[in-house]
């Protein structure tokens, strides 16, 4: 017999695009393989396919170790003449009716080293066996004979060996995991021919998983199929909702070519579906598999793509071909209409709650039908992240925003016209304040959950300066947000100029290196003299360690003394942009000490004849000296006295708390 094989087969091995992840494509083949030879071999579609799995020697007790060999047995036709010639011919049509692209077993050369094949068959009402063993060098060992057992049946036993270790490097899975992967890959033969018994083997632990009983009871609860035509091709779409996953997402389309998936795609990217579907009381995955003679014939000969199918938005799809998108979509939402409305709703009730607390100044939102419309269009995987819900009420605020400023620059209105500006207008103002508002309470949340101990630690001082005021950063430097200085006095923000965390050595002429936390000028001597050369206020804020108990550096308010005698010393401060301010002779300052009321600061305090206020959460004095008013302020005074500002703002825009 002539053994020769009619390519140059080692090379077209070698060409075949088989990425090392698709290490199981030789398994799969053979499989679909011995499907396709229980279905040659009778009608009734019954008989057996059991697959072994050894794995290579570890030393390692735990380790799942590599595979090694493969091997695939099943009960079909057997490898007769016309199914060995096929075998030995490259790009064979043998099996074209149903399928066939006559590459698979060049797979087996391309992922392990040989495959040794042995098969019953039958031939003239004779029995008989042929053997040989397959790899990119063609064919070693052939043997050919009759058997001396007639009643012997037909079938073949190919054994995949030596993964090449390329490969191997990424087969240490469990056997559930390659139950898994073969179930995906072959759901469309398992679900048309459930006859056919399927067994997955492991060898080392004698491990057996039954695919068909796994894939109907751990994943197929409810199936239908329904035909559509995409341009005078016909389709057809199995709908399946499943008890597990068949892929990592949910809402797979999955594309068939041959009986078996091609490639697949996340519907829910293009349509608003749920991640689960309740039926007879049972959370299921859906899933749909998409057949049709036109995608049989399309395939790539790997089948891992095809020529001229495609599924994209026409808009996004520079490629030309039959474009299934929409079709598919359509058939697919009509099918799961009842579902879709259902998350609508969902997505609704969702978008309402997550505005009306976290973020009520999107109210407005409803006012406006064309608003209302785009919160509709939000997908519905985002509504179920709170960032991505949040990015997208931005993005819908911001275009209303533009939208109205569009409004307003046109130099022709009508009076409809200018009542639906001024509308949008007070909207829009309404919204930047209660955003602000809400932004405050945040602050303040953030601010009350740093005052207490954190593993039986106080956060350090500086979490709280930051907190109040970015350090090494002054007034000129930062915008209007980037601090929160309203937690103090509000008349802060809008000092003339401010610095933290800033040595007092570059803003006047001293030595000094010491750094006050944070250091304002507040107004200058005549403020209608636009050349402000003379201040007469100025506010320093010393910040202190929560929980603080040990004081090192006297009084309370002695640094704070020390401070105001340097700048008094020095006559003079420059601005951010270098610009020399003198100070007035009766320059009067304003000090905050901002920390915890422990009894060690309660004593310190009262020793320095500080007297109190506030039902004893705020302690004042006045050193004439200096003209300077001390003020301590309790963190939790702050914190306190913030919510009760923020709360009046709250009732008057009519804010959830």
């Amino acid at each position: 017999m002539d053994l020769s094989i009619k390519v140059n087969l080692k090379q077209r091995v070698r060409n075949l695009n088989i990425k090392l992840t698709d290490l199981w494509f030789p398994l799969f083949e053979a499989v679909i393989n011995s499907f396709q030879s229980i279905q040659e071999r009778d009608k009734s579609n019954s008989g057996n396919i059991t697959i072994k799995i050894t794995r290579k020697n570890s030393t390692l007790p735990d380790d799942i170790g590599e595979i090694d060999t493969i091997e695939i047995l099943d009960d079909g036709i057997g490898f007769n003449d016309k199914n060995f010639d096929a075998f030995r011919t490259s790009d064979t049509d043998n099996k074209i009716v149903i399928g066939g692209k006559g590459v698979g077993r060049l797979t087996w050369a391309k992922v392990f080293g040989s495959a040794v094949i042995d098969s019953n068959y039958y031939d003239d009402e004779k029995i008989k066996r042929r053997h040989f063993i397959f790899s990119e060098n063609g064919f070693e060992d052939y043997q050919e004979n009759i058997l001396a057992d007639q009643k012997a049946i037909s079938g073949t036993h190919v054994k995949l060996r030596n993964m090449n270790s390329q490969y191997s490097a990424n087969s240490a899975i469990e056997l559930k995991e390659i139950a898994t992967e073969l179930m995906k890959h072959i759901s469309v033969y398992l679900m048309n021919n459930e006859k056919i018994k399927v067994d997955l083997i492991e060898l080392k632990t004698n491990e057996i998983i039954n695919l068909n009983y796994t894939f109907f009871t751990e994943y197929i609860k409810k199936q239908e199929v329904k035909e559509i035509y995409i341009d005078d091709h016909r389709f057809f779409i199995r709908h399946v909702f499943s008890i597990n996953k068949l892929a990592k997402g949910t809402n797979i389309a999955f594309f068939c070519a041959q009986n078996r998936v091609v490639n697949s795609v996340e519907l829910d990217k293009y349509i608003e579906l749920p991640e689960t579907y309740l039926i007879d009381d049972k959370e299921l995955y859906y899933s749909c598999y998409i057949t049709s003679k036109y995608l049989d014939e399309d395939v790539s000969s790997e089948r891992l793509a095809f020529n001229n199918f495609i599924y994209e938005k026409k808009e996004k799809s520079g490629m030309t071909g039959l474009n299934g998108f929409e079709r598919i979509n359509e058939s697919v939402s009509y099918y799961l209409e009842s579902y879709i409305k259902k998350i609508y709703e969902q997505k609704e009730d969702i978008i309402k709650e997550y505005i009306s607390k976290e973020q009520p100044h999107f109210n407005y939102f409803y006012h406006h039908k064309s608003m209302r419309e785009k919160l509709r269009s939000i997908p519905y995987r985002d509504v179920t992240d709170n960032n991505k819900l949040y990015e997208e009420l931005r993005k819908i605020d911001s275009g209303f925003y533009i939208d109205t400023r569009k409004k307003v620059e046109q130099d022709e209105v009508t009076q409809e016209q200018i009542k639906e500006i001024v509308n949008a207008i007070d909207d829009t103002s309404k919204s930047s304040l209660a955003e602000y508002i809400v932004r405050r309470k945040l602050l303040i949340e953030l601010l009350e959950s740093k005052l207490g101990k954190t593993n039986e630690k106080y956060e350090r001082e500086s979490i709280m300066h930051n907190i109040l005021f970015p350090m090494k950063e002054s007034l000129d430097t930062i915008d209007y947000e980037s601090h929160n200085l309203w937690l103090i006095d509000e008349r802060l923000s809008f000092s003339y100029s401010g610095f933290s965390d800033i040595p007092l050595r570059k803003i006047m002429k001293t030595k000094e290196d010491t750094r006050p936390d944070l250091v304002f000028i507040n107004s200058f001597t005549n403020s209608e003299n636009k050349d402000k050369t003379t201040i007469d206020s100025m506010t320093i804020v010393e910040i202190k360690k929560p929980g603080r108990k040990n004081y090192s550096d006297g009084g309370p308010d002695n640094q704070l003394i020390k401070y105001i005698r340097t700048i008094k010393a020095a006559g003079e401060i420059y601005d951010y942009n270098e610009r020399v301010y003198s100070l007035a002779n009766n320059i009067a300052f304003t000090c905050y000490i901002i920390g915890d009321l422990t009894r060690e600061m309660k004593e310190m305090l009262e020793d320095a004849k500080f007297t109190t206020a506030d039902n004893g959460e705020k302690y004042t004095s006045y050193n004439p000296n200096n003209n300077a008013y001390f003020e301590f302020i309790s963190f939790s005074k702050l914190v306190k006295d913030a919510k009760l500002r923020n709360k009046i703002f709250t009732k008057k825009i009519n804010l959830v708390e």
